[in-house]
């Protein structure tokens, strides 16, 4: 069921909680599975560290649905715009 998947993706990204990172990804990544829920792991990916969100959503960006790849790609910008701190280390997985 899309909607349940995506209420998970969501509620494991509120956890915040780093040993949700496999499972989040697992979903992401599949794509057998709805776009709506692969897009709500990107967003919760987007509130985890970005040093273990940016590999995971540069895969997503491979994605055969477009409006994943474009949901990651938007995450990527939004992250590195985040930590300028960083910006040369996040910039070197855009590329």
């Amino acid at each position: 069921d899309p909607f349940l998947l995506t209420m998970a993706a969501r509620g494991l990204g509120w956890l915040g909680n780093a040993q949700t990172i496999p499972l989040l990804s697992a979903l992401l990544l599949d794509e057998t599975k709805p776009y709506v829920a692969r897009i709500a792991a990107i967003h919760s990916l987007q509130g985890m560290a970005a040093e273990v969100a940016v590999p995971i959503l540069k895969q997503a960006q491979l994605s055969l649905r477009p409006s994943v790849a474009e949901a990651a790609t938007k995450a990527l910008q939004l992250l590195l715009t985040e930590h300028m701190e960083n910006e040369d280390e996040l910039r070197q997985h855009l590329i």
